[in-house]
């Protein structure tokens, strides 16, 4: 029999906002500002307003199962917050 885990993990993606502004340190404070979205076809979000994410091409990095998280079955006796399981990349 299997168990189940619930993993999380951290990704980088590519994402971009356009912005307009008198310099680029000034544009970078605006885009600082700006929320992140899922972007595609008839998803309504601008990349003047947001950032978008138009594909998902980052790896996963630095997975672990949060303590909260984790089954009973599991020997608990000498844990940390978090298992972390990185791979090379």
């Amino acid at each position: 029999m299997y168990n189940k885990y619930t993993l999380t993990a951290k990704v980088t993606i590519s994402t971009y906002t356009t912005v307009e502004a008198e310099s680029l340190s000034e544009a970078i404070k605006v885009a600082e500002d700006r929320d992140i979205g899922i972007g595609g076809i008839n998803s309504g979000l601008s990349s003047a307003e947001s950032w978008v994410v138009e594909d998902i091409d980052g790896m996963p990095y630095d997975i672990y199962m949060p303590i909260e998280i984790r089954g009973e079955h599991e020997d608990t006796s000498n844990r940390k917050s978090s298992v972390n399981y990185s791979r090379d990349r």
